[in-house]
């Protein structure tokens, strides 16, 4: 029986609470990686969707 926690179960501990469940930590940072990355892409977008509208609207 074990009385103490290790690393590892730090590990899953610290991601319980954050609903991503028993996942190794790699694939927990990707995930918010490629959240980041999603983000950035349609914040680009919006500003490319500005430019035209802009350009459109001059004679």
């Amino acid at each position: 029986m074990r009385t103490g926690f290790s690393a590892e179960d730090n590990e899953i501990a610290r991601h319980l609470p954050t609903g991503l469940g028993l996942e190794p930590h790699e694939r927990v940072r990707l995930r918010h990686e490629f959240v980041r990355i999603h983000e950035n892409l349609q914040a680009s977008q919006l500003t490319i969707v500005a430019v035209r509208m802009q350009l459109a609207q001059q004679p």
